[in-house]
């Protein structure tokens, strides 16, 4: 919640060149932007966050026992 406080959302959440177009040079592979962006759907899906923004959802803060987070992050308008 603290980098979602300081304005991280989903697009954060890139490959650096060099993690993928690099190494799949390499070896002779092509790098599939759709499956890093299926990774993450479901990454996000089983961490209790939004999909959008991935943001974790107040049910999952709330799941964590940090309704106080959760309070908080909605005054802040930074829930999904």
């Amino acid at each position: 919640c603290i980098g979602v406080r300081e304005g991280r959302t989903r697009a954060d959440d890139v490959l650096w060149d060099y993690w993928h177009i690099t190494p799949t040079k390499a070896l002779g592979l092509v790098f599939d932007p759709t499956l890093w962006k299926k990774a993450m759907d479901e990454y996000y899906t089983a961490a209790g966050h939004d999909l959008v923004k991935g943001w974790p959802t107040r049910a999952k803060l709330e799941e964590l026992d940090l309704k106080d987070v959760a309070d908080e992050m909605g005054r802040l308008g930074k829930l999904p």
